[in-house]
């Protein structure tokens, strides 16, 4: 039952581009958090069969991300050439050969702070895309490792993460943005396929305790320690509980529209610029903010019949060939592991 969450998260990642908040935080890297601990606990189910190469594993990563983000990425550059739009933060300088190298190949783009990538992205929101491509290429080593260096990774990403949120590293960069600060929360997925029981309990009382500094003021909120913190509290319950549900037709076929909705979202809110509806007054006319929500999806749904579609066959038998038959019981078992979602 992944399908419905995914897109519900997607769709929170598109309200908070348009500056949707709640109670004054920004729901979108709570909801980048839980897409992060699904996509642990998939990459488990996927490499944990040791008959499965590496090589299999990128094959099918591959056609999973490419094919959507590639029509999307030329979905963006027509709006981009057909309207314009001079405002926007992410379109504000005429694009050298880097910058089309950097969208085309997706791994630098969460690397802006230093290459000034966020001045042309033509969609915006492929940093925490580029996040996961390189978990994603280090993820047969990583997760294949003994326990013991997979532990002291995981420890040492998530001390990284916890100075970045007290503030003593960049926090936004290096405790949301950069692998070296999110990783943990990769493994943490994994740990949850994995039924590492204590692991996902640990975190999570790291993270209440995190949480409860920063809401007592103890420690300075910055973007976006609280939000992440957050995220970390409610995903990993939600991710342990959706793991114990078995799997709906209906509810895959829900979260089909999930990752092209993340892909889409801004350049629809493009071409709504366009027409004279700037993003910051969709809040101000309710009308408009759920008609650019329901283009947003008909797009979604037409990306996903015409790239992820015709490959679904394919991709899905490089996963049934890759997933594990069952859950390592390393600290001891959440429930019997149902099958992996085939759309995650």
């Amino acid at each position: 039952m992944f399908g419905c969450v995914r897109l519900l998260l997607a769709i929170g990642v598109a309200l908070s581009h348009v500056g949707v908040t709640i109670a004054g935080y920004n729901p979108g890297p709570v909801a980048v958090i839980s897409f992060y601990l699904i996509s642990g606990y998939v990459t488990a189910g996927l490499l944990d069969n040791p008959r499965v190469h590496a090589l299999d594993y990128y094959k099918e990563r591959a056609l999973r991300l490419l094919p959507s983000y590639f029509g999307a990425l030329g979905i963006a550059v027509a709006i981009w050439l057909l309207v314009r739009p001079d405002d926007v933060y992410f379109l504000q300088r005429v694009p050298g050969w880097l910058d089309w190298v950097s969208n085309f190949t997706i791994v630098p783009l969460n690397f802006y702070m230093w290459t000034g990538q966020d001045h042309f992205t033509l969609i915006p929101p492929a940093w925490s895309l580029a996040a996961e491509v390189q978990f994603y290429a280090l993820a047969p080593w990583i997760l294949r490792a003994p326990r013991l260096p997979r532990i002291v990774i995981m420890a040492v990403s998530l001390a990284i993460w916890l100075i970045a949120i007290a503030g003593s590293l960049q926090t936004d960069w290096w405790g949301y943005r950069l692998l070296p600060g999110i990783l943990f929360v990769f493994m943490l997925g994994a740990g949850i396929f994995r039924s590492e029981r204590r692991l996902a309990c640990a975190v999570w009382l790291v993270a209440m305790i995190v949480f409860g500094v920063l809401m007592m003021a103890l420690v300075k909120v910055q973007p976006f320690n609280v939000e992440t913190s957050f995220g970390l509290l409610l995903g990993i319950p939600m991710l342990a509980c959706l793991s114990r549900l078995p799997r709906r037709r209906w509810d895959d076929v829900v979260g089909r529209l999930a990752y092209p909705m993340f892909l889409l979202h801004f350049p629809m809110m493009w071409v709504f610029d366009g027409f004279g509806y700037a993003p910051a007054y969709l809040l101000k006319m309710p009308h408009v903010l759920l008609a650019w929500l329901g283009c947003a999806l008909v797009a979604s749904w037409l990306l996903f019949l015409s790239t992820e579609a015709p490959l679904m066959r394919l991709r899905h038998s490089l996963r049934r060939s890759g997933q594990a038959d069952h859950a390592h019981p390393v600290w001891g078992r959440w429930v019997r592991k149902p099958p992996l979602p085939l759309n995650g």
